[in-house]
């Protein structure tokens, strides 16, 4: 997102397909009560020029406005050598090193640098994590997942979402260095999968590969089933980086994936207690590319607790976009 003027002029890298988005999403704020959206990485693409980041602000300022834009780092806010990232050899934020980011985005994190954090709002509880910044075991981004994972109530917020930037699950035709799709997200599984199956994370969004994916309730890249008891399986994990940079190629079909979509668009969830909504529109003519529907049993056992000031009702809408 965030390049591409509102008032038509020419730039650098131009990503016109945004505009539709913002459009769409903005369009739909006046019908539907939305109450936040979530961006998971790649925010306004400035890469260095600051201005960029006042094209980006231009954009969303009729939905930032009215609702939360909440928002966790992509590798075109953080990454740059020898910055603390985990790769040392990129340069994807032209030196901005995640410090533009974390000063102009005010995010809830714990510590400066440290660019990840959760909250609470309506019947969802909000993990987003970092995947530019060390997450392995042992490290201080572990250690705050695992706590707040194990401090969720699910009494009070029935359903567990995970926001990050890199996929855990990605068809993509990258792979071999350090940065690539496939390499980091079998990091990703190898550090957190266990630990999601553990405390029974509903479903992770996340971004970067520039296209719309969904896989079952999958776990070690096998597909779960609840034993027909409608009870928990596993995350379903969803791509969503389609907002409005150039697409990207697919590499193998998994078994595990059941939704693979190479157009622009957006998601918007709908959640209660026991059930969550999740479409997936098209940027082109606003129609349905995906629907995914969650429930969950009229009885759950809820998880260990956590009560936080900040649940808000019962019921809530959401707009999440990635790119």
């Amino acid at each position: 997102m965030g390049q591409a003027e509102v008032d038509g002029s020419n730039e650098l890298s131009m990503m016109a397909p945004s505009l539709n988005t913002t459009a769409l999403m903005a369009s739909d704020l006046g019908r539907l009560p939305y109450g936040l959206v979530i961006h998971n990485g790649d925010i306004s693409y400035a890469r260095g020029f600051v201005t960029q980041w006042d094209v980006f602000y231009d954009q969303i300022e009729g939905i930032a406005t009215r609702v939360p834009w909440m928002t966790s780092p992509g590798n075109h806010e953080r990454d740059y050598p020898f910055s603390g990232d985990r790769f040392d050899s990129v340069f994807d934020s032209g030196g901005e090193c995640g410090v533009p980011y974390e000063k102009r985005t005010g995010m809830p994190h714990p510590a400066e640098g440290q660019q990840w954090y959760s909250f609470d709002y309506g019947p969802i509880h909000f993990l987003e994590m970092s995947t530019e910044q060390p997450f392995a075991p042992g490290t201080p981004q572990f250690r705050f997942i695992s706590e707040d994972l194990a401090g969720v109530d699910r009494a009070v917020t029935p359903w567990l979402v995970v926001g990050a930037h890199r996929p855990f699950y990605v068809s993509s035709s990258y792979s071999g260095p350090k940065d690539s799709d496939l390499t980091v997200s079998k990091d990703l599984r190898d550090a957190l999968e266990d630990l999601f199956v553990e405390h029974q994370v509903d479903t992770v969004w996340t971004g970067h590969h520039h296209s719309y994916q969904r896989t079952c309730p999958v776990y070690k890249s096998k597909c779960v089933e609840s034993g027909g008891s409608g009870g928990y399986a596993a995350p379903v994990y969803l791509v969503a980086g389609h907002a409005g940079a150039n697409l990207c190629a697919f590499g193998d079909r998994q078994e595990y994936m059941m939704a693979m979509h190479r157009e622009w668009g957006y998601m918007r969830i709908t959640a209660n207690r026991t059930d969550m909504e999740i479409s997936v529109i098209r940027d082109s003519d606003g129609t349905e590319m995906d629907h995914i529907s969650l429930r969950k049993p009229i009885t759950q056992e809820p998880a260990p607790s956590r009560v936080t000031k900040h649940t808000q009702g019962l019921a809530k809408k959401i707009s999440a976009s990635t790119s």
